[in-house]
């Protein structure tokens, strides 16, 4: 059976985080439900969303990926209010030949479980089990004890490689 790899959206091919530094000189998060001077991701985020969703950059993996993959499927968890912007950004930066599915943290790891030919490449800390998930090392999901942790686009390289 061949397995199929898919793809959260924001710490995986869209990096937020350092749109918010860039922006409003906050520090990058270190916890996956940050707060600075008193102020969450939601605040900051809401000061400028459609900005945010449409402008934030590409993640250091994206340009790898892209090379491995030619057709993406994301599964993404995202305000409704962002999913217009949201395919805005994925085709400007990813092309139109995407599947794009807006699920929670929950509804993916349902989805993954009756998917077993199904690899996640994740950077959520909050999965109930990371079996076949591929976590991408960030500072918020230190604390989440995987074997599959992807420290880099060169260590996600070689395993993307196995996929093509």
């Amino acid at each position: 059976m061949k397995k199929k790899i898919v793809f959260d959206l924001d710490g995986v091919l869209r990096d937020i985080d350092n749109y918010l530094v860039d922006k409003y000189n906050v520090p990058y998060p270190t916890e996956w439900d940050w707060k600075y001077k008193g102020k969450d991701f939601w605040w900051y985020a809401n000061k400028d969303n459609d900005m945010l969703v449409i402008n934030s950059k590409p993640t250091e993996y994206l340009d790898t990926i892209k090379k491995y993959c030619k057709s993406l499927e994301i599964w993404t968890c995202q305000p409704e209010r962002w999913r217009k912007n949201i395919k805005k950004w994925v085709y400007n930066n990813l092309g139109s030949n995407i599947k794009l599915f807006f699920l929670s943290t929950k509804e993916k790891r349902i989805r993954l479980d009756k998917e077993t030919d199904t690899v996640l490449v994740e950077d959520n800390p909050n999965f109930t089990s990371y079996e076949r998930i591929l976590l991408i090392d960030r500072p918020y999901n230190k604390k989440v004890k995987t074997k599959n942790r992807i420290r880099n686009p060169k260590q996600l390289a070689k395993v993307l490689k196995e996929f093509k």
